[in-house]
């Protein structure tokens, strides 16, 4: 057996025999950070019916490292949830010398992010965009009543029969037990919700099970459109400012049916008591005619007044990017979007427990404020692309306050500073590369229409995403 080499590099086992001779390792299926997956045969079944795996080849870590403590979670969590049709199955782990094995079901059917991308197997395709999105639901709720929050919902984890008719969910080594979750910027950058990307002091838990939901919203994006929505769930990130002042946004720009996009808004609720939940959104989806506008031009911004603002030229954000040190984020009072050329903030809400009334949505969940604040560990935020096998979606690691501060909460804050519109970003946030601001005066249309440019910007083509 090779071991693992200075660098931190694995071997290609391709070919080799592991388990005291039980599996031949014939080829390999995929590979990321964290590991390897190849398809292996099992040497004891008939030889004219072999019976074939897919086996996970990872490291050991020291078992103090953040890392060893994600793979643990992997292999106590998946095993949980194994029995479900729509879950890869688990079915052993095994270790030998500096490396971790775990066997598990064969799904060949390529995953679902090629499904969309490659294939185009969704397009105007009602049925097979409802039967795989209840699919996808049943997964989730099936993990959710097993107390597994999976964390890393995006169509890279997300399996696929042969026929393209059927989905497994995989991956869960970002998954937690964890109801409640202080673990920020878990997951990939286009699917987090905006309380899992955030810092706020006092910190606050988010809720693991509403995580999973706003990802789901993103999924359905994908199924529909094709396209991500944005890129960052935070105010700096074009598109998502664009929704915030109009939740018909995305119903507008991209070719979604008007009774998906209710859907849509009420999975992208930024108050998570008044997100619709898994069992509701099985409800709607089950409801639904068609996902798709069909044969019809986007429609155009309704007519605005002019309203000169000072803008900054800024760069499409790449990962690397800073955050914005002055997040705003507009809820309602009923939880729903102001569309004000302003964006008013309202304190998050901080609770010792929460109330029985919303408990329909959260379960045992309780959202403490915490009276001190640590400053953030970046061990905490963790890139899924570490864990997957493909990666195809960037992931990100907070590095600052983002998305649902609430003026004053830091020390440059002033409560009593005006708030401009989304994307309009002061001169010592973001520079041109030659260090000097670029300030144009635009309309609320050309912000609009910037966003839809965004838009077009983050499709998913040819295999990858455009950042």
């Amino acid at each position: 057996m090779p071991r693992q080499v200075p660098t931190g590099g694995m071997p290609d086992f391709s070919g080799s025999i592991v388990d005291k001779g039980r599996y031949l390792l014939d080829k390999m299926l995929g590979s990321g950070a964290y590991g390897k997956v190849y398809r292996a045969v099992d040497l004891k079944s008939p030889a004219d019916n072999p019976a074939f795996y897919a086996i996970k080849c990872m490291p050991t870590y020291d078992s103090k490292s953040t890392k060893a403590q994600f793979q643990q979670r992997e292999l106590t969590n998946h095993p949980v949830v194994r029995d479900h049709p729509n879950i890869v199955r688990f079915e052993r782990c095994f270790k030998e010398e500096d490396w971790i094995f775990v066997v598990m079901e064969l799904v060949e059917g390529g995953d679902l992010f090629a499904a969309i991308t490659e294939k185009h197997a969704f397009q105007n395709n009602d049925a097979l965009v409802k039967k795989i999105y209840l699919q996808i639901i049943d997964a989730l709720q099936h993990c959710h009543a097993k107390g597994i929050f999976h964390r890393d919902i995006k169509p890279e984890n997300i399996l696929c029969s042969e026929d393209g008719q059927h989905i497994k969910l995989a991956d869960f080594g970002l998954s937690t037990m964890d109801a409640a979750s202080t673990e920020y910027g878990c997951g990939s950058c286009y699917y987090m919700s905006p309380e899992c990307i955030a810092e706020r002091k006092p910190r606050l838990m988010y809720s693991s099970r509403q995580t999973d939901v706003w990802s789901m919203g993103v999924i359905l994006v994908n199924l529909i459109s094709g396209r991500n929505p944005w890129r960052y769930a935070t105010n700096d990130d074009q598109c998502f400012s664009a929704y915030l002042r109009d939740n018909d946004f995305l119903g507008n720009v991209l070719p979604i049916s008007a009774e998906a996009n209710v859907i849509i808004k009420r999975i992208f609720n930024l108050d998570i008591f008044h997100r619709i939940t898994l069992e509701e959104l099985k409800e709607e989806i089950l409801r639904v005619r068609t996902f798709f506008r069909s044969h019809q031009h986007l429609k155009p911004p309704a007519p605005q007044p002019e309203q000169p603002t000072e803008y900054v030229d800024s760069f499409m954000q790449t990962e690397s990017d800073p955050f914005p040190s002055k997040p705003a984020l507009s809820t309602s009072s009923e939880g729903g979007i102001h569309t004000s050329p302003l964006i008013e903030i309202e304190p998050p809400i901080t609770l010792i427990e929460v109330p029985a009334s919303h408990n329909r949505s959260i379960g045992p969940e309780a959202f403490i404020s915490r009276s001190s604040s640590p400053s953030h560990d970046p061990s905490s935020a963790t890139d899924s692309s570490k864990s997957s096998m493909v990666v195809k979606t960037p992931s990100v690691h907070p590095a600052g306050p983002v998305a649902v501060a609430p003026p004053g909460g830091g020390p440059d804050d002033d409560v009593g500073e005006s708030l401009v519109l989304p994307g309009a970003l002061s001169d010592k946030d973001i520079r041109s590369p030659g260090g000097k601001a670029k300030f144009i005066t635009i309309n609320r249309r050309n912000i609009f229409r910037a966003a839809v440019q965004r838009i077009k910007d983050l499709s998913v083509t040819n295999g990858n995403v455009v950042p």
